[in-house]
């Protein structure tokens, strides 16, 4: 999405995420998530910043409706149609 949009992924290293399959992707934060480092640092750390992530999520949402891609997985998380 941020590609379509012409957005320029920084830093560099960030480019992995471009050539790896997503479901390797998927994977990996899936055990992220399930894992206690995601439960307590990822999940920690959103929760303190709620007004922080309420933004974010704003900026996703108008950064799906702008790409015209139809990204699903971020349009089910964000409660859009």
């Amino acid at each position: 999405m941020l590609k379509a949009l012409g957005h320029k992924i920084v830093p560099a290293s960030q480019q992995t995420l471009a050539v790896t399959p997503v479901f390797v992707v998927a994977f990996l934060l899936r055990l992220l998530c399930n894992s206690k480092f995601g439960e307590v640092g990822a999940a920690w750390h959103v929760q303190q910043a709620p007004d922080e992530m309420l933004a974010l999520a704003d900026d996703l949402r108008a950064a799906v409706i702008r790409s015209g891609i139809p990204a699903p997985a971020i349009r089910k998380v964000l409660g859009m149609k």
